[in-house]
């Protein structure tokens, strides 16, 4: 998914569960019983139905339109986006939601107006963890490059490292440092989507439908032209909107198209669907077996992560290098 649309579901999820009084956070019972998974998938669900009827009324035709000048322009300000929803986090600030229109200026200043509030163990974590992905990024794994074909894996090293080091220094008990908690394994039997809340999102569903496509298409056009194949709008909206509607019974978040993702799979030399199925073959077992060990990885590994790869490399100055290599 990426990353502007899960802000965009996060801040529905939050709304619905605010104004009907929806308490119930976090992983106390089964998946299917707990309500923002429910709102969620039901969303989900709704975005399937929008982009249906999109493919329907052939809306694709507004691709026609979607220039490089915009893709670029679009991309580039959503990374920002991104990566400015994730930098309190690494402070462990928690800022008030935002929402209307210039709300990357608000963050900002929400930001520096409680900075003060910081906690530097959390900040201590992440940054060095950054340190360690930027130099691993930039010097380590190009080096390695020119003797094996396999990259070191920087981000699994992470997560080990640290979540061993939050076990003997309990981080979150002693140093007030937010952890992942409690990790569902397995996968939630499938569950029809909460058909008497869906009024409430088609207004929500709407907006993300529409910029789950034009991310979507966005990012196919841009690895169309690196790649040097055509695309067909048409066949691309039906896609996404089986995705959708599929998913939403097994209880899953809305769908789309990831740059940092397709972007390490472009450099791997990915050209089909069958290296996805390839991490699931990995990463599901891990799940069954030591999912429950990870509970307690420090939240801030995530965004730090997610920060180097939007600052560094995937999403920021990919995504400018990528238009620029495309138009030059």
């Amino acid at each position: 998914m990426f990353a502007v649309i899960a802000l965009m579901t996060g801040n529905v999820e939050q709304r619905i569960r605010s104004d009907h009084n929806l308490t119930s956070d976090g992983f106390t019972g089964s998946l299917e019983d707990n309500e923002s998974v429910q709102i969620i998938a039901t969303l989900t669900f709704a975005i399937g139905l929008v982009l249906a009827a999109m493919a329907l009324l052939q809306v694709h035709f507004v691709s026609a339109y979607l220039s490089d000048e915009l893709i670029g322009g679009f991309t580039t300000g959503a990374a920002y986006h991104v990566m400015w929803s994730q930098i309190p986090k690494i402070f462990a600030l928690k800022l008030p939601k935002q929402n209307g229109l210039f709300v990357l200026f608000k963050i900002i200043y929400d930001f520096f107006k409680n900075i003060e509030d910081t906690n530097f163990w959390s900040l201590t974590i992440s940054v060095c963890c950054m340190i360690f992905l930027y130099l691993g990024k930039t010097f380590l794994n190009p080096f390695v490059s020119k003797y094996c074909p396999i990259p070191i894996p920087l981000e699994l090293i992470v997560v080990i490292v640290t979540t061993v080091l939050s076990n003997l220094m309990e981080f979150h008990d002693k140093h007030n440092v937010a952890v992942v908690g409690k990790i569902p394994t397995g996968f939630p039997l499938p569950s029809l989507p909460k058909l008497d809340k869906l009024h409430l999102m088609f207004p929500d569903a709407i907006v993300i439908a529409v910029v789950i496509y034009a991310v979507s298409f966005s990012v196919a056009k841009l690895f169309a032209k690196k790649h040097k194949y055509k695309l067909n709008p048409a066949q691309e909206i039906r896609a996404i909107s089986t995705v959708q509607i599929l998913s939403a019974f097994m209880l899953c978040h809305p769908a789309s198209a990831s740059l940092s993702r397709s972007t390490i799979n472009s450099q791997l030399g990915v050209h089909s669907q069958s290296g996805i199925f390839r991490n699931h073959v990995v990463v599901d077992p891990l799940d069954w077996t030591i999912g429950q060990e990870f509970a307690n990885v420090c939240v801030g590994i995530d965004y730090s992560g997610c920060f180097t790869n939007n600052a560094f490399s995937s999403d920021t100055v990919e995504i400018i290098m990528e238009n620029f290599e495309i138009r030059f």
